[in-house]
């Protein structure tokens, strides 16, 4: 049955895990560091986050934060920032060494260790919904930098 702002009135009912409890502590966090929240405030509410079994306890510590606060109990939470964040350190990573095997192909191939190194890393990346993109910009630039230290050793037997 649909309530007057279109969420499904059941939703409520739904039970939660770790990641939803985890974002909806986040976005308090959050909301306590912008001001909207003073510290005994923040320390109740992360009480009854972090204990709520439904989502409509969990949703209930948002309602009167402004809307970028809010969370909507049917979009799915993919996990806990931490994870976010190491999986965005590590394409990072992937990404800094593609772009470091370009100038070092031209070394008599050295690039290819970083270039190797870069799509390795990057390669699970792909499979993460925040970081497709820079996983495959790490995949493609680390291609090109194995390519540049193929040709630079082949240059090198050629000419050498």
């Amino acid at each position: 049955m649909e309530g007057g702002d279109g969420v499904n009135e059941r939703a409520g009912d739904e039970r939660v895990g770790d990641a939803q409890r985890n974002y909806v502590v986040e976005l308090l966090a959050r909301a306590l560091g912008e001001g909207y929240l003073d510290l005994t405030e923040y320390e109740r509410r992360l009480v009854e986050a972090t204990a709520a079994t439904t989502s409509g306890e969990l949703a209930a510590q948002l309602t009167d934060l402004p809307r970028r606060f809010h969370w909507d109990p049917r979009t799915p939470v993919v996990g806990s920032s931490v994870a976010d964040r190491a999986w965005a350190g590590r394409t990072s990573a992937a990404l800094i060494m593609a772009v470091a095997s370009l100038p070092f192909a031209a070394c008599y191939g050295a690039g290819a260790v970083f270039a190797v190194a870069a799509i390795v890393l990057a390669g699970p990346g792909r499979r993460v919904p925040g970081q497709r993109a820079r996983a495959l910009a790490a995949t493609v630039i680390g291609s090109v930098g194995v390519f540049g230290s193929v040709m630079s050793v082949v240059l090198l037997l050629v000419v050498g």
